[in-house]
């Protein structure tokens, strides 16, 4: 039990490291998105940047597969998904420094046989108080 634990720990560690790992079959099909920060005030035009989004796939308390995508400074990445409900999160070294998880996006859902979806995944700056 405290093998596999271990093991598992080590693969989810290894996701965040590779551009793209973990087994993922049944690929349903791909999912384009955009990795942008979003200025204060919030009428500001979004910024597409460089950075990595990962994907991770809910399975009860415990995300099994993970699936990361490094994204040029254009902002734009796609990639295939199986189906199923996936957690999404970014980072860019534009944003807090690349703190791992500092973006986010709505958790995507992803069925079987559907032709493509898009995520926008948001690097919220904070609202402050005007002066």
């Amino acid at each position: 039990m405290a093998l596999t634990a271990l093991a598992l720990a080590g693969s989810l560690l290894a996701a965040c490291a590779g551009s793209s790992v973990a087994k993922v079959g049944d690929v349903a099909g791909p999912v384009s998105g955009v990795l942008q920060i979003r200025p204060a005030p919030p009428a500001s035009a979004p910024l597409a940047v460089a950075g990595r989004v990962c994907f991770d796939l809910h399975g009860g308390t415990l995300s099994l597969v993970v699936k990361c995508v490094n994204v040029g400074k254009t902002g734009h990445f796609m990639l295939h998904l199986r189906p199923g409900t996936w957690g999404v999160q970014g980072s860019s070294p534009q944003f807090m420094k690349g703190k791992p998880g500092a973006c986010k996006a709505s958790d995507l859902t992803v069925s079987a046989g559907y032709a493509g979806t898009n995520v926008v995944v948001e690097c919220q700056e904070p609202i402050t108080g005007e002066t």
